[in-house]
């Protein structure tokens, strides 16, 4: 039983991680990876196994072999004064328990949206999508100014983690990088 079941996870593994590959570079897979596609995709979709996959929670994609795992991203709050001088620079709102921590981690997943639109069908939903996250940015910005009455505006920034490749992590490049991806300036309230 256990030998099966770790095959359906190679299986479903083998499956995610194509699809994954093939959707990010947008390439025509090869004869080899179509075939061993539409194995994968014949063994995980068939009705009997897909009952099991899901109700065992193998079903759930390991997309991640795949090479676009999504790197973690950053906001960072910068308080100013009415005259442009910093009071303050924060990346964490403070949280009294850790289920808004966790939350506040899952709330900075969404952001990959704003790097992964490609698709020109798709226009009206990328318009929406981008104006929900913005408003996401404005109000957590308003927030990290409450209760300063000096702060005149905040400006936020998303940044995303850029790892150093193994190439240069053996050449001694140790500390990954942040990568502005967007940045608005908010008036407090």
């Amino acid at each position: 039983m256990v030998v099966f079941h770790l095959a359906l996870i190679l299986c479903v593994c083998i499956e995610s991680s194509i699809d994954g590959y093939v959707s990010f570079y947008e390439r025509k897979p090869t004869a080899l990876v179509s075939t061993l596609q539409g194995v994968t995709g014949a063994v995980c979709g068939s009705e009997i196994l897909g009952r099991y996959t899901t109700l065992a929670g193998i079903d759930a994609g390991y997309g991640f072999f795949a090479p676009n795992v999504a790197s973690g991203y950053v906001l960072e709050f910068s308080s100013y004064d009415s005259l442009g001088t910093l009071l303050g620079r924060n990346r964490l709102p403070d949280f009294s328990h850790w289920e808004s921590y966790v939350r506040y981690s899952t709330l900075l997943d969404a952001f990959q949206d704003k790097l992964s639109f490609k698709d020109g069908d798709k226009e009206e939903q990328q318009r929406i999508t981008q104006r929900q996250l913005d408003a996401i940015m404005k109000s957590m910005s308003g927030r990290m100014a409450i209760g300063a009455q000096e702060v005149s505006t905040v400006e936020v920034a998303l940044y995303l983690y850029h790892f150093p490749t193994l190439d240069t992590f053996g050449h001694g490049e140790r500390e990954p990088e942040l990568l502005i991806v967007d940045q608005m300036v908010v008036p407090a309230r």
